[in-house]
């Protein structure tokens, strides 16, 4: 039976000595050799008949290490379950601690010592009710919510004709023959095209149709209808030239007629258009519409006002909860399994020291609140994302056959786990602490999102996106 002994290095680190008798490996050891005899298809001896003479001379030093480096690790991690130690990192072999000599003609007893971090005891400052936080919030302006119904109205409603005077989103349609010195080219190149009277149109041909409406006859050059144009899109959309006619010579001045101007006609403001704009029986008149609006817009905010605040709690506990860890041990691990030169670990020591003590505080937090994530959970998170992805809509089997095989992937599932947990941590401290409104104009709000983020950018890599994952999710 393997013996253990401990030994106190200081309060957060200690020694380990694991020691084992031949006994406790050596029928494993005799296992795993007669494994390699099975396997085993020498020339001159039958498949798995080789004499176990040659078999042991051949493999039996590689597996009675393995064999003993297993039996090691299995007591220590056994011993360290049994005592309910709760340590950082994992446990490393002392300094000039290494095992050799592995005869398997001649089996010892084993001993190793390996030293081990714990983990500090702390109390958790920052989250008490006397503790003052500011939450971030946008001030919904009346004019943003009257765009936002314009603009539901206009998405909603209907293209018509209309006779009047060129406005801002029109549609216009234009019917040109090709010019040859100011007059119409005899056999010259026809052509009909619309574009949209925005901010794509180039300034002069914009300034040419503005105030121009339907018959009005216009001159202008076909290359400068839209701006950053290059001479393939004018031949294909504006000039619509078939791949057979691709060595025509066509010269770039037009003239046209404005044959029709068309105008999305908002719609009204009936319960159809409640319904369709924002779910059947949830709106009934104009105001239940600006005030659904409204909400809706808050929402839209409101995630970044919490990540902020929570970002501030998070800030305040690592600043005012003092943490003592083992450092030497730490440093030690750290350049032994991540093969760190010095220089290389007297730089990213500092971060990753803060890394682990949030750890440990989150830790702490989540047994405190007894914070759980079901699978069920997991699923709907998921859906969640996709949905997102969609505009907050899209196919109900889409959106559950994606989340289903999103679940397939350990990774994505423990991506969402941790966003889930730090979620529900952060709204669990949130009920202890106290919590002040700030109201912002969008603008002033958008810039301390931008600040922030400009203050942490970097401090997190992700090898895929969560739109990235989506993406290909929902192409398979």
């Amino acid at each position: 039976m393997a013996n253990i002994t401990r030994e106190d290095i200081d309060d957060l680190t200690l020694a380990l000595t694991v020691s084992i008798s031949k006994d406790d490996y050596q029928a494993k050891f005799k296992k795993e050799m007669e494994k390699h005899r099975q396997k085993s298809h020498m020339k001159g001896f039958r498949k798995g008949k080789t004499p176990m003479g040659l078999i042991r001379k051949m493999y039996g030093g590689a597996v009675l290490a393995d064999t003993v480096n297993e039996t090691l690790q299995h007591e220590l991690f056994q011993y360290l379950s049994d005592e309910k130690l709760n340590y950082l990192g994992q446990p490393i072999p002392a300094d000039g601690e290494m095992l050799s000599d592995f005869d398997p003609n001649n089996l010892v007893d084993y001993s190793l010592k390996f030293e081990l971090g714990l983990a500090p005891e702390f109390t958790i400052n920052g989250i008490s009710s006397k503790d003052i936080y500011s939450r971030k919030m946008v001030d919904i302006p009346l004019d943003s919510v009257t765009d936002d119904l314009d603009g539901i109205r206009r998405r909603l409603g209907e293209q018509a004709e209309v006779d009047d005077v060129i406005g801002d989103k029109d549609l216009v349609r234009i019917q040109a023959d090709e010019l040859e010195n100011g007059a119409k080219k005899e056999n010259g190149w026809a052509t009909s095209f619309q574009v949209l009277f925005d901010t794509q149109l180039s300034p002069v041909f914009s300034d040419l149709i503005k105030g121009k409406k339907k018959d009005d006859v216009i001159e202008f050059k076909v290359s400068e209808i839209e701006k950053d144009r290059d001479e393939a899109y004018v031949r294909k959309y504006f000039l619509n030239v078939e791949d057979a006619d691709v060595d025509t010579v066509i010269g770039d001045d037009f003239t046209g007629k404005i044959v029709a101007v068309s105008r999305i006609q908002p719609a009204e403001m009936n319960q159809e258009f409640f319904d369709k704009a924002f779910g059947e029986g949830k709106v009934s008149d104009e105001n239940g519409a600006r005030e659904e609006i409204k909400r809706q817009i808050e929402d839209y905010y409101k995630g970044s006002s919490d990540q902020m605040v929570y970002r501030d709690i998070q800030k305040m506990m690592l600043n005012n909860t003092t943490i003592a860890l083992p450092e030497a041990f730490l440093k030690r691990w750290l350049k032994m399994t991540e093969e760190k030169t010095d220089e290389q670990l007297a730089s990213d020591f500092p971060t990753f020291a803060n890394g682990l003590k949030w750890t440990l505080i989150r830790q702490k937090l989540i047994e405190a609140h007894k914070l759980e994530v079901s699978e069920e959970e997991i699923l709907e998170g998921f859906k969640t994302r996709i949905r997102s992805y969609f505009g907050g809509y899209g196919d109900e089997l889409v959106v559950l056959n994606t989340a289903n095989r999103l679940l397939q992937d350990k990774k994505q599932v423990d991506q969402m786990y941790q966003e889930m947990i730090t979620e529900k941590l952060f709204k669990a401290v949130a009920e202890e602490v106290t919590i002040k409104n700030e109201k912002l104009t969008k603008e002033a709000f958008e810039d301390h999102v931008k600040a922030i983020q400009a203050e942490d950018s970097g401090k997190v890599s992700e090898n895929d996106t969560e739109e990235e994952v989506v993406v290909e999710e929902i192409e398979e």
